[in-house]
């Protein structure tokens, strides 16, 4: 099963200022550098944690145009 730190590039699909704290293993802050702090106040990412994207990913569960936070 994949993990989040296999999505270190991927991480804006799943990755915003609501949950960053459940990926301490993805490097944002080092990947954004000093657009961090701007990334953080207004990247709202379109699903809600690595599950919504995986099962997106693997079965199709997601309408790319709807942001869905359970």
């Amino acid at each position: 099963m994949p993990v989040a730190k296999d999505f270190w590039e991927e991480f804006p699909l799943f990755v915003d200022r609501h949950n960053i704290d459940e990926y301490p293993e993805i490097p944002v802050k080092a990947q954004l550098g000093d657009r961090f702090d701007s990334w953080l106040a207004k990247h709202k990412a379109p699903f809600d944690g690595l599950e919504d994207f995986l099962d997106a990913a693997f079965n199709g569960n997601h309408d790319p145009h709807v942001r869905i936070h359970k």
